[in-house]
């Protein structure tokens, strides 16, 4: 008597990309990270650049594989349904997502456990920047990653490279050069480069990963750019005054410049985003906190 068939149905191709990964728990993080990735991304490209379909990679990638899984988990549902629908149908569509929705929230994703109670927003507003839980997820850790795997991974390419060299201990000194110097004029860095860090000459390091241009956001009308007095990152005019994009940072509420940096003496720069707001915001206000009690400890936002 011959048995009946074991043989599973062969799925297709179209099958295999609807009701593939994003239910499982993995790919539902994959999908999340990029989103994340797409945040940051996007929230320093300049203004003048026509966002436009196709998108950068990451942005559109993601919102193919978000678009997919929502129209296949929910097909009869309407693009008003629920106050925006049960999952985003474009790029401005996620990104009010990331700005108006915890992700807990997220339900259209079968993310694990441990983000059921995640209150927090990929996008924080006041002025609107990615949130340090976007940050961490873009670069694959969660809240409870010890603070030195996460610089590890944000500076993964400046590790490797003091590795190659056989100068592993010149990164310590590469870490400290960039919290001391996050916001450099054009002229400063240009003579940086001159100069060994570590024992590793600057142009064997990818400082194009490290430094960027600063965006015109951080300068006033008057073409002045500031630098806080407790942090060292850029502030950001606000009015007739200044805040600073760092939550816990005391210049969000009152702020105190410290250098003031001019366009017309040539463009400044200054470490890019997840540097900046993961490494230098930290180790900068906790110095300023062992100066004075009543600076917040980071460790409570991050």
């Amino acid at each position: 008597m011959n048995e009946p068939s074991t043989d599973a149905p062969k799925s297709t191709a179209l099958q295999d990309l609807l009701t593939g990964g994003p239910y499982d728990d993995q790919t539902a993080e994959e999908v999340l990270r990029m989103v994340a990735l797409t945040v940051v991304e996007l929230a320093d490209l300049p203004g003048n650049i026509p966002l436009a379909p196709p998108y950068p990679r990451t942005a559109q990638m993601v919102i193919d594989r978000i678009c997919l899984l929502g129209a296949y988990r929910y097909p009869e549902a309407g693009p008003g349904e629920g106050g925006g629908g049960r999952y985003p149908r474009g790029l401005t569509d996620l990104l009010a997502w990331c700005r108006d929705r915890p992700l807990c929230d997220w339900t259209f994703l079968e993310l694990p456990e441990r983000f059921d109670e995640v209150t927090e927003r990929l996008i924080e507003t006041g002025p609107l920047r990615p949130s340090p839980l976007c940050l961490r997820l873009s670069y694959g850790v969660d809240t409870n990653t010890p603070r030195r795997e996460v610089e590890r991974r944000v500076m993964r390419a400046v590790l490797d490279a003091y590795k190659e060299t056989g100068r592993d201990e010149g990164f310590t000194e590469f870490r400290n050069r960039i919290i001391e110097c996050p916001v450099q004029s054009g002229r400063d860095y240009a003579l940086s480069a001159l100069h060994p860090i570590g024992g590793v000459h600057p142009q064997d390091l990818p400082m194009d990963l490290v430094y960027t241009p600063v965006h015109d956001k951080y300068f006033s009308s008057a073409g002045e750019a500031s630098t806080c007095r407790y942090c060292g990152l850029l502030l950001i005019p606000k009015g007739r005054g200044w805040t600073c994009e760092i939550t816990y940072c005391r210049s969000r509420t009152q702020a105190a410049v410290d250098r003031v940096l001019h366009r017309d003496d040539g463009m400044p720069l200054h470490v890019v985003r997840p540097i900046r707001e993961l490494i230098v915001a930290p180790a900068r206000i906790h110095a300023s906190e062992r100066e004075s009690p009543h600076v917040p400890a980071p460790d409570r936002e991050l």
